[in-house]
This record gives structure tokens, C-alpha cells and sequence, in this order.
């Protein structure tokens, strides 16, 4: 976003104000009333392409390497990383999409298709 040739990014959106962080670290408070009469470039909206993330839970014991591995080959593009570490290990899987329905519909598949991975993999009996 970008606020009296100011680029930043929006931290938070409150009730009166919102919260930007500028390139060199400095942190905008600006007030809602201000952003509703002013222009405001926001460049992270370009197109209509949506991301499909799906998360998945395997065991700590397991070669979650390898399980990441296999998650990649899911579809084209795919990202695979590990979002957590807690009791299980939470791997969450992402891929872009075209558009929102499009998104929905990838979730779908990368779904059934994980729990193929899972089961072929043995993680899922």
C-alpha cells in the first residue's frame, strides 16, 4: 500500500486506526477517516489468482522429509513446508489457483490426493 508516496505494508486494521509498517521499519498510524477520503494504491492486488493451502498432521516419528517429498509431486508448483511442531508435525501444502472456485476445487483434490501420499507412505494405516 502506498499512502502520500509512502509504501508500506498493513499491519493491522483497527476500529479507529490502521497500522502500517514502511520499508525502512517506521510504523504509520493512520486514521481510518483519513484512508476513506484519501486514494490508496494497494499493488498486492493484481489479479485474481487465490492460493489453495491444505494442512495435513503426520507423526513426529516419521521421515517427514521424504513425506514433504512425495506432498511436492501433488501438483504443479507446489509448496510444501512445515507450519508446526506440536504434538504432531502440521505440513501445510500450497498451491495457486486461477481464481477463487478454482482454489476451492484444488483443496478438494490436493486433499484426497494427500491422504493417497499418506496411506501409500504408510503414515495412515
Amino acid at each position: 500500500m502506498v499512502v502520500e508516496d509512502t509504501p508500506g505494508v498493513v499491519e493491522e486494521i483497527g476500529l479507529i486506526y490502521t497500522f502500517v509498517r514502511t520499508e525502512d521499519g517506521d510504523r504509520l498510524v493512520i486514521p481510518n477517516e483519513k484512508l476513506a477520503s484519501d486514494t490508496i494504491r494497494n499493488s498486492t492486488i493484481r489479479s485474481r489468482e487465490k492460493v489453495a493451502e491444505i494442512t495435513i498432521q503426520v507423526p513426529l516419528g516419521r521421515d517427514v522429509g521424504a513425506i514433504a517429498d512425495r506432498l511436492r509431486g501433488l501438483t504443479e508448483g507446489a509448496d510444501v513446508f512445515v507450519g508446526e511442531l506440536a504434538g504432531n508435525v502440521t505440513l501445510v501444502v500450497r498451491a495457486a489457483a486461477p481464481d477463487e472456485p478454482a482454489a476451492e476445487r484444488l483443496e478438494r483434490d490436493l486433499r484426497l490426493r494427500a491422504h493417497e501420499v499418506l496411506r501409500a507412505e504408510g503414515v495412515y494405516a
